[in-house]
């Protein structure tokens, strides 16, 4: 029988949430619809304090996962914010899709943030917007890398875009997997260059996940399945005998039978 251990009331529905994978705190930090981000601490049950300077409402939240006091936050003002949540009274920075050649008013997006994502080692965020464009941010700098991933047509409007990366134990060279409508499209990270798409659903992929242990990429979709995909192409030595992996591409493993 499960009990709830604690309660968070806010003032808004919620549209993302974000725990914190943290040493020194148990922080969430919760997104709603009046564009605040309530930082929740899970040791004492309260809410420790509030980000306020989103505009609309705040679609997307991510803890840097090198820095456990940064937070970036996307919202429905086209803006992506990084926070030091132990500086709350403003942001540290308006990501800027133009890199400041545009004047002060900064966007990320020409439309909605929808999904945010650190590199593992988190010098890098992925950002997605509802004007179907995906932007590599280099977290140092806070600059628009200008990696040209295409347009990646997607239904996603008002709720977040989940899309993964493949984890350093896969693949020498990060690869980015986007749901776009029934199919999950996958990128080579620093080049925007078109690997290879899993098919497999036959309506809008909502959700998806890579297991980093079994090494398997899973995905949700409105057409009521969870699929499993497994990595094909094995290990070679490259001609520095050191171990390095080909591309990614990724095979449903269910038969039609399934």
């Amino acid at each position: 029988m499960s009990i709830v251990v604690e309660n968070f009331k806010m003032s808004t529905p919620i549209y993302t949430h974000d725990l914190a994978k943290a040493i020194k705190h148990t922080l969430t930090a919760v997104g709603t619809k009046d564009g605040i981000v309530t930082i929740c601490d899970m040791n004492s049950g309260s809410s420790s304090h509030i980000l306020k300077r989103h505009k609309k409402p705040v679609m997307t939240v991510q803890w840097s996962p090198s820095d456990e006091y940064t937070l970036a936050t996307g919202s429905q003002d086209n803006q992506i914010l990084f926070w030091d949540i132990r500086k709350a009274r403003c942001p540290l920075v308006s990501l800027d899709q133009h890199n400041g050649s545009q004047g002060k008013n900064s966007t990320a997006h020409n439309g909605y943030v929808l999904g945010l994502q650190f590199t593992t080692d988190g010098l890098f965020l992925i950002s997605s917007g509802s004007d179907q464009r995906l932007r590599l941010w280099d977290v140092s700098s806070t600059s628009n890398m200008l990696i040209n991933y295409g347009r990646i047509p997607h239904s996603f409007k008002n709720q977040t875009h989940h899309f993964s990366l493949t984890p350093p134990s896969l693949s020498f060279t990060p690869h980015l997997l986007v749901p776009s409508h029934s199919d999950v499209s996958i990128y080579e990270l620093f080049t925007g260059k078109t690997v290879s798409k899993l098919k497999g659903h036959y309506s809008s992929v909502t959700s998806i996940d890579v297991n980093s242990n079994d090494i398997e990429v899973y995905t949700g979709s409105t057409d009521n399945t969870v699929l499993i995909w497994t990595p094909v192409n094995s290990i070679e030595l490259n001609t520095e005998s050191k171990l390095s992996r080909q591309s990614v591409i990724y095979n449903d493993t269910w038969s039609d039978e399934d």
